[in-house]
């Protein structure tokens, strides 16, 4: 499905089936996006600027380093809510580590900082701000799509 609708190329969606729900559903999507970007403004004034960031093969945009400023807080809220006791009774070793790991990567806050991190919130979001009839120009509809093509293609690759 991917490929039939050019994505491969840009990289993932959010919800490529966002398009088959209301408009309203759409707008309300990107609204919370852009508060969520809000947020993260703020949140990154508050940290202050960084002393050297690591050399990335692309420079993520402000607005994806806001995304990822909040999906951080709430990672690290969620491992601290139910791995907390566990991280601070005892010395840090490779099974902690690995603990951790596996919470962050199976948690619902560690799979959204994923998702952001790869891009697919600000696309999404993207979107479904600028939707200029290229489903049709691509020779798609948005009845085409279901819950089942963000299924196939949210799972980690």
């Amino acid at each position: 499905m991917a490929r039939r609708l050019g994505l491969a190329r840009s990289g993932y969606f959010l919800s490529p089936s966002a398009l088959a729900v209301p408009v309203l559903a759409v707008s309300a999507f990107a609204l919370s996006v852009l508060a969520l970007e809000e947020i993260g403004k703020v949140v990154l004034d508050l940290w202050g600027k960084p002393e050297a960031s690591p050399k990335l093969n692309k420079r993520l945009s402000a607005h994806v380093k806001k995304q990822a400023a909040v999906s951080s807080l709430l990672l690290a809220e969620s491992v601290e809510k139910e791995l907390d006791e566990v991280i601070m009774s005892g010395p840090v070793n490779d099974e902690l580590v690995e603990r951790v790991a596996r919470f962050m990567h199976e948690n619902e806050s560690g799979r959204f900082h994923w998702l952001v991190g790869i891009g697919a919130v600000d696309k999404t979001k993207q979107v479904a701000l600028y939707r200029d009839d290229w489903l049709e120009a691509a020779g798609l509809s948005a009845e085409q799509f279901s819950g089942g093509d963000l299924e196939d293609l949210g799972g980690r690759h």
